[in-house]
């Protein structure tokens, strides 16, 4: 799909260049809407019994940041401080990108559970924690037509889903 395919172009240029795009069409851009939550927010959410992980501190590629250990730890640090110390073991690959080197990194920091872009389930009888892909699913996937939710159209989509090697 075309969204996509530009959104693989500008993850391909150096950060520079493709800061220097992307601040040229920020006026443009601009909808006046904040899509980014505030920290009384965020705070409102993990009270409400919502887990808050972390996804980088700049959102950059952890492949392409010169220190992915700083940037771990900083944003884990920073969102353990807005929550009042409650710990923060989850993390989402900003961009889906990563590499043995930010995985071991990320588990030296404190991290349990390391999600990716990968479209896929665990392996059945797998270790347990650790590195997991990410499925997703509409509403339509998983109700009835009275609109319910139905535990069978669920199983059914993720029967289908590809799993991770054991």
């Amino acid at each position: 799909e075309p969204l996509r395919a530009l959104i693989a172009r500008l993850e391909a240029l150096d950060d520079a260049p493709r800061r220097a795009l992307l601040d040229g069409l920020a006026t443009i851009l601009d909808d006046g809407v904040r899509y980014m939550i505030t920290a009384d927010q965020l705070r409102q959410l993990a009270a409400g019994r919502v887990a808050i992980g972390a996804h980088g501190q700049t959102h950059a590629p952890l492949t392409r940041v010169p220190d992915a250990g700083a940037e771990l730890a900083s944003v884990k640090r920073r969102l353990e401080g807005q929550l009042g110390g409650a710990e923060v073991t989850t993390l989402s690959f900003p961009h889906g990108k990563f590499d043995d080197a930010v995985v071991h990194r990320a588990f030296d920091l404190g991290y349990d559970l390391l999600f990716t872009s990968v479209p896929e389930l665990p392996a059945a009888g797998g270790a347990g924690p650790g590195v997991l892909g990410r499925v997703g699913f509409t509403g339509e996937t998983i109700t009835g037509a009275d609109g319910r939710f139905a535990p069978e159209l669920l199983a059914l989509h993720l029967f289908r889903k590809a799993h991770a090697a054991a």
